[in-house]
């Protein structure tokens, strides 16, 4: 993978609100940036997991063709991961 890497979640949402790409970070660590719009949720389809990450882009990029196209890889390749959906298969 090549381009930058952020130890942390906070850099990584500074990264994302200065156009410097999208972001996979937990809703709850960004509160304040989703409500004073600094950065919107790219995606509000969730898929099935004990553990979760969110696309968050800002709001003017949202239309962004390659963004699309990203967000559009991403929730394919997780697919592939998603736990199943029957509480006993789970516990196999």
């Amino acid at each position: 993978m090549t381009g930058p890497r952020y130890e942390l979640f906070s850099m990584l949402a500074q990264a994302a609100m200065h156009d410097m790409g999208v972001a996979l970070i937990p809703p709850f660590l960004i509160l304040r940036e989703l409500h004073e719009k600094r950065l919107v949720i790219a995606s509000i389809s969730a898929l099935p997991s004990n553990k979760a990450y969110h696309l968050m882009i800002p709001e003017r990029k949202v239309e962004s063709a390659s963004l699309t196209a990203f967000r559009d890889w991403l929730v394919n390749q997780a697919h592939d991961y998603s736990l199943p959906q029957d509480k006993e298969q789970a516990l196999v």
